[in-house]
C-alpha cells in the first residue's frame, strides 16, 4: 500500500493577502515537514522520514501522518511502533476505506503476540523529554513495546524531574497509559507550578 494522498491544509483566497493569516506559518511548517518526510520515505530513508513525520505530528494531528509513521516503522521491522501508529490511524480515521484491512492486520499481529506469551503496552506522555520502560530508554514519547505479563515501572522525565508510574501488563492485553504534566490545583502566588502526573487509559488515541 502506498502512502496516503496528502490533502492541502491551507485554504487560499482568490486575492492573496500581503499579511500572513494566524496559523499560516505553522501550517506551512507542517506541510514542509510532511512533504520532506514523504520524499525521504520514497527514497528508503525511513529513519529520517520518521523524524520528520513526528515533527509534523506534533504540529497537527492527522490520520495521514499516523499512517505514514506506521508504514515507516513497518519498513524498519519495528512491530510495536507499527501497531501503535496503526491504532492511532484507526482512531483518527475510523471510516477510512482501508480501516477493515488495517484492523485485520492488527488483530493478526496481536493474536500472534498472545501466542508468544506477551502483551502490548503503549505509553503517551505529552511534554516528557524521555521515557524508560523495563530498562529501555525512549528519547521521546510515545513509547510502544511487547512485554511478558507482569508489573512494570514507567519513568517519565518532566521539567520538575522524573515521575514514576506502575502498570500491569496481561497476556494478550493492549494497555494504553497516559502520563501528563498537569497544573497543581492550588499554588501560592509567588510559586511557579510544577509538574504532576495524571494517569488514564482512554484507548489508542489522544483525546
Amino acid at each position: 500500500m502506498g502512502l496516503l494522498a496528502f490533502t492541502s491544509l491551507l485554504v487560499m483566497s482568490a486575492t492573496p493577502s500581503p499579511v500572513p493569516m494566524p496559523g499560516e506559518a505553522e501550517a506551512r511548517r507542517f506541510t514542509d515537514a510532511f512533504e520532506r518526510g514523504e520524499a525521504l520515505y520514497s527514497k528508503g530513508d525511513y529513519g529520517a522520514a520518521i523524524a520528520l513525520f513526528k515533527e509534523a505530528d506534533r504540529m497537527k494531528v492527522t490520520p495521514e501522518v499516523a499512517f505514514d509513521l506506521a508504514r515507516s516503522f513497518e519498513k524498519l521491522g519495528d512491530v510495536a511502533f507499527t501497531v501503535l501508529y496503526d491504532r492511532l490511524y484507526l482512531a483518527r480515521a475510523p471510516d477510512a476505506s482501508d480501516a477493515t484491512e488495517v484492523s485485520g492486520r492488527l488483530r493478526r499481529v496481536l493474536a500472534r503476540a498472545e501466542d508468544e506469551g506477551v502483551g502490548f503496552l503503549e505509553v503517551f506522555a505529552p511534554g516528557a523529554t524521555g521515557l524508560v520502560i523495563n530498562g529501555r530508554a525512549f528519547a521521546e514519547p510515545p513509547a510502544a513495546l511487547f512485554l511478558a505479563p507482569g508489573e512494570y515501572v514507567i519513568e517519565a522525565a518532566f521539567r520538575s524531574g522524573p515521575k514514576k508510574q506502575r502498570v500491569n501488563v496481561s497476556l494478550g492485553e493492549v494497555k494504553t497509559l497516559w502520563l501528563e504534566p498537569v497544573r497543581p490545583p492550588m499554588v501560592k502566588a509567588d510559586e511557579a507550578p510544577g509538574d504532576a502526573v495524571s494517569v488514564r487509559t482512554p484507548g489508542a488515541a489522544p483525546p
